[in-house]
């Protein structure tokens, strides 16, 4: 009870405590976009809208789809919080009647972690996120974005593979797609029949462009569906443009979900919200990076990145460190993997078994793939948190590895980006690098709150990635 108190009172200050030292951002900021209202009519969207009660800016994209194009190729998903008319869209091992996918928290296990504790409380706090929640996370809508190269020179129209809106006029269905008549409660877990055709859509463009790169992206803490997709344009041209000249044909897949609430203060909703994503984590993220995208990979040849800021930290790194509560065998064909944290808001106690919190990132389970974190000091959400070594965005996670070093040199490699977001060293093949990106991430962008926190979408943060990605 103690600990709850303490987060929730860190949390009512992420906005109530005043940014203080820290410059405001340069140039335009994805934060203060504003949604458009649909070019068209979908007669069928206020009647499914109100039937599940869920809120439209968080599937503005399943009625506006016009408002959405990209330079390279993006597949946005939208998950929500449906607050009628649906049952849980994942069903607990032994559950009779149900015919979702099932997560097992038994399953999570990790040889020779030397802590059984880890494991057990991992597994608790897996089945309290995943079952006692009167409300799950839920797929609503699957669409391929409109996309147009820079110059012009390619153009093709964007469509849904899976809406449970329908569809408004001007708009259409992917080659691979299904709908859901939301007739029954269950229609909850259709959304795991569309990542089915999802892969398909992946796949046929992945073919037809020679992918080499499948980009899988989750935005955090309050954040609405048409500010995530301008996050992930952000990312994409910035990355775009420091891969110039190299092999990076990418298709991105970018998660936007129910970030934050809606009648009551944000800072409120701190706990919850971290939760969720870790819900995702274990659930959506986990089905799709492991049986849709690694799969894929192997089959075509491409490397698979996830890129996840802050809460969406949380969605990238459990996906993969948490993937066995599906019950799914180590993959026969190891596929390069990289994942990479945006100021990510969760302790670094996850880390390591002696000062674990909430469920665990354990070093065995990190296997072939490439991890890396970025923190800052002028990072001042996540600079308030301290519980299990800091958040790992923040100051306190940097001074908590400094100071203990032994403690975390398992699992964590301190190091260094210059203010041009040139990594002074690359990162650890064995261990989660978390880098001391204090000399780029140093200004507050337009429309936020928390100082540097979301200094993540500039040219520094594009060539940082980049370099993560090819430096070698």
């Amino acid at each position: 009870m103690k600990r709850i108190m303490f987060v929730v009172a860190m949390a009512l200050c992420l906005a109530a405590c005043a940014t203080q030292g820290v410059r405001t951002c340069e140039g335009d900021s994805p934060a203060m976009a504003k949604a458009p209202s649909p070019a068209g009519s979908n007669a069928r969207h206020e009647e499914i809208r109100s039937k599940i009660r869920t809120r439209v800016e968080f599937h503005h994209a399943a009625i506006a789809p016009e408002a959405y194009q990209s330079n390279e190729p993006l597949f946005l998903i939208g998950l929500e919080k449906p607050r009628a008319f649906s049952r849980r869209p994942y069903c607990a091992s032994g559950e009779t009647g149900c015919n979702g996918v099932t997560i097992d928290p038994e399953k999570f296990d990790a040889v020779g972690a030397g802590n059984v504790n880890a494991v057990t409380r991992t597994r608790q706090d897996i089945r309290r996120t995943l079952f006692q929640d009167p409300r799950s996370l839920v797929v609503t809508h699957m669409v391929r974005t409109r996309w147009t190269k820079g110059d012009g020179s390619f153009s093709t129209g964007g469509c849904y593979v899976f809406n449970v809106y329908g569809l408004g006029s001007g708009s259409k269905w992917c080659d691979n797609s299904i709908a859901d008549d939301v007739v029954s409660p269950e229609w909850t877990r259709s959304g795991w029949f569309a990542f089915d055709k999802l892969r398909l859509e992946i796949e046929k463009l992945a073919k037809q462009r020679q992918a080499t790169h499948l980009v899988f992206l989750a935005t955090g803490w309050n954040t609405d569906e048409y500010e995530s997709y301008r996050d992930f344009v952000q990312w994409m041209d910035q990355i775009g443009a420091a891969a110039k000249g190299r092999e990076y044909r990418p298709i991105y897949i970018g998660v936007a979900w129910e970030s934050k609430y809606n009648s009551v203060p944000n800072p409120a909703s701190f706990t919850t919200k971290g939760n969720d994503a870790d819900e995702i984590a274990f659930s959506w993220a986990n089905r799709m990076l492991n049986d849709i995208l690694l799969p894929l990979a192997a089959d075509i040849g491409t490397h698979v990145v996830g890129i996840g800021h802050s809460f969406g930290a949380r969605i990238v790194f459990g996906s993969h460190y948490v993937r066995s509560v599906q019950g799914r065998q180590p993959a026969a064909r190891p596929q390069r993997l990289t994942l990479i944290g945006l100021q990510a808001a969760f302790p670094i106690g996850r880390f390591i078994t002696q000062q674990g919190e909430e469920h665990q990132y354990l070093q065995q389970n990190l296997g072939t793939a490439t991890a890396v974190i970025t923190s800052s000091e002028f990072d001042q959400a996540n600079e308030r948190i301290t519980l299990a070594g800091g958040y790992a965005g923040g100051k306190w996670a940097l001074s908590s590895i400094r100071q203990q070093r032994r403690l975390y040199a398992d699992a964590l490699s301190l190091r260094e980006a210059d203010s041009s977001g040139k990594p002074k060293t690359y990162p650890d093949e064995t261990r989660v690098s978390i880098y001391d990106a204090s000399a780029f991430v140093n200004c507050q962008l337009q429309g936020t709150t928390g100082g540097a926190h979301s200094d993540v979408y500039d040219a520094e943060m594009g060539r940082f990635i980049a370099e993560v990605l090819f430096g070698r």
